[in-house]
């Protein structure tokens, strides 16, 4: 009896050790499955924050030249300048050919780094985007609403603009012709005068009737 109650108890301490180490494997496995998920969660996340970094600093060294060519653009409009008030027939050949010159290699090397010149010309349609209109005025040149000329060139790298173009556009005459006019006021002076008719009148019959001798004597 004590022995078959020993085989009992040894059987019953092996079958709880397997049911033991059955639990601990499965756990160690969800365990493992879980870690795993997690590694490759935050595997994913940081391959997801290294590429987006990586096309930050590119972007950003693809535009780190946007200040450098900022700093450029007034050296250009003093280019521009010269050209627009230095005629060429004007015994001055040599200093237009070397202005012309000066500012046709800066727009090239700019035009290398892909800046683009943007130089609306008479006629144009205006584009707010990259136009910036400063004036108006009436022509029959060009359509109403469309470029007339152009004040300052303005400049852009792909999709990012450094400078806008500063315009003149052409206005409708019509709506000039159209606006109401000032109408003259009425003079003032009719009624003053005809005031001061009114006091002399009565002053002449006042000191007629005291110079008049008395009916009753």
């Amino acid at each position: 009896m004590a022995v078959a109650l020993l085989i009992l108890m040894t059987a019953v301490a092996f079958a709880a050790l397997a049911l033991f180490f059955s639990y601990h494997r499965r756990e160690l496995r969800r365990l493992q499955s879980h870690h795993r998920a997690e590694l490759e969660e935050a595997d994913d996340d940081h391959s997801r924050r290294v590429e987006r970094l990586g096309r930050e600093h590119s972007r950003e060294l693809q535009y780190a030249h946007h200040p450098v060519v900022r700093d450029l653009l007034p050296a250009l409009d003093a280019l521009d300048e010269g050209l627009r008030h230095s005629a060429p027939d004007a015994g001055d050949n040599a200093l237009y050919e070397g202005l012309e010159l000066a500012r046709g290699s800066l727009v090239q090397a700019l035009a290398r780094h892909g800046i683009e010149r943007v130089e609306p010309g008479p006629g144009d349609s205006f584009d707010p985007q990259s136009h910036e209109a400063v004036a108006t005025r009436a022509s029959d040149e060009v359509p109403a609403g469309s470029v007339l000329s152009c004040l300052r060139a303005g400049y852009r790298h792909q999709d990012r603009q450094l400078r806008a173009a500063m315009v003149e556009v052409a206005s409708d005459q019509r709506s000039d012709a159209l606006s109401p006019r000032a109408e003259p006021s009425p003079p003032e002076e009719s009624s003053s005068s005809s005031s001061e008719g009114d006091s002399s009148s009565i002053s002449s019959a006042a000191t007629s009737r005291l110079d008049s001798p008395d009916s009753s004597s």
